[in-house]
């Protein structure tokens, strides 16, 4: 991350009022000019992150975009941020296996879920941060970058609203 690159998350379909969860990788230049498409599946995606190290992105969501959020479960996603080339997906979900989203979805009485996934990498881009609802409680997991098995961090009862990651 020398600042030189703007990554963002966008729907360039024809009408993304009605294709509202066909949602691309981009990346540009910070100094501006023309913006170009990743080597992602299109699908629900949300809080984009870059590694530390500058060489991984990662990104909640699915590659079922006509199923939009809430039919299969948001995962995370990574790939490399040279993006690969437009047409071939670079782009793998990283723990396939995991049977809840990568996100809040604790309701409540005096609360509703919370919007956006919350998701951090470790100092040395080896670990992603993230929450993750289950029987009533958001709890801290973390998985390697690499892919596998999610790592439960909190435990007990709790509803983890936001986290930061120092030093970790």
């Amino acid at each position: 991350p020398d600042g030189a690159k703007i990554y963002f998350l966008a729907n360039d379909r024809r009408d993304p009022d009605r294709d509202m969860a066909w949602v691309s990788v981009f990346v540009m230049s910070s100094s501006g000019g023309a913006a170009r498409k990743l080597g992602a599946p299109e699908g629900p995606k949300d809080g984009l992150v870059v590694s530390p190290d500058g060489k991984t992105l990662a990104w909640v969501g699915h590659i079922h975009p006509e199923r939009g959020w809430g039919y299969d479960n948001a995962h995370i996603w990574t790939m490399p941020s040279s993006g690969g080339g437009k047409g071939r997906s670079v782009a793998r979900d990283i723990m396939p296996k995991f049977d809840r989203h990568c996100e809040d979805q604790t309701i409540g009485d005096t609360g509703e879920v919370a919007h956006g996934s919350a998701m951090a990498f470790s100092r040395d881009s080896k670990r992603i941060f993230f929450l993750s609802s289950d029987t009533g409680n958001t709890h801290l997991f973390y998985v390697p970058t690499r892919g596998g098995a999610p790592t439960r961090v909190t435990h007990g009862a709790m509803h983890i609203k936001a986290f930061s990651v120092n030093g970790a």
